[in-house]
């Protein structure tokens, strides 16, 4: 069944799209980066959290749980380096992560 069309999300644009996008060709932003890991990705994962005995670097408190079962890249623009990658428990990274994205929104310019 078909879907109705909906307007593009930027405020004050009245584009219509079709399903499977929200924003019109003229406010769509590119992105850097993939959601595909590399090569060796799960090794690398486990000798960092390894390496770091299980144990989050963030530690924010109020919200860290302690016990890393994730590897954040300390530099979002850095590599898949030991040096750049740490353990870190799931509720620090979702606080990491949300502060990062919010501030790449401040800086992003739009494609046009």
């Amino acid at each position: 069944m078909k879907r109705a069309p909906k307007y593009c999300a930027e405020r004050g644009c009245l584009e219509l799209l079709s399903a499977g996008t929200d924003r019109c060709s003229s406010h769509s932003m590119s992105w850097v980066g993939t959601r595909k890991r590399p090569p060796g990705w799960r090794s690398t994962r486990a000798r960092i959290l390894c390496r770091d005995k299980w144990t989050c670097y963030l530690q924010l408190p109020g919200i860290c749980t302690q016990h890393a079962t994730q590897v954040d890249h300390i530099d979002n623009l850095g590599g898949d380096e030991d040096g750049n990658l740490a353990a870190v428990c799931g509720p620090c990274h979702q606080v990491k992560t949300r502060a990062e994205s919010r501030e790449s929104q401040l800086t992003r310019q739009p494609m046009y």
